[in-house]
């Protein structure tokens, strides 16, 4: 899993650290979150808001439109 965070401070009412993770298997994700929430879980002051997962494609080979292979298979 490859994982980034960034923070961003837009002022007292408008402050976060959105995270973006990268996997081949989206269910270690949730086998993490389980992990951390069983563990003690996040920070008294923070507030969970969203999750996303998406899929992204491999790179097409050339001459090969996006997601070709994912449609073929």
């Amino acid at each position: 899993m490859l994982r980034r965070g960034c923070a961003y401070d837009n002022g007292a009412a408008d402050q976060g650290l959105p995270s973006l993770a990268c996997m081949r298997d989206p269910t270690l994700l949730t086998r993490v979150q389980e992990r951390f929430t069983t563990r003690g879980g996040p920070h008294p002051y923070t507030e969970h808001r969203a999750s996303v997962l998406a899929y992204v494609p491999p790179a097409p080979a050339p001459g090969e439109c996006v997601g070709k292979r994912f449609l073929d298979s």
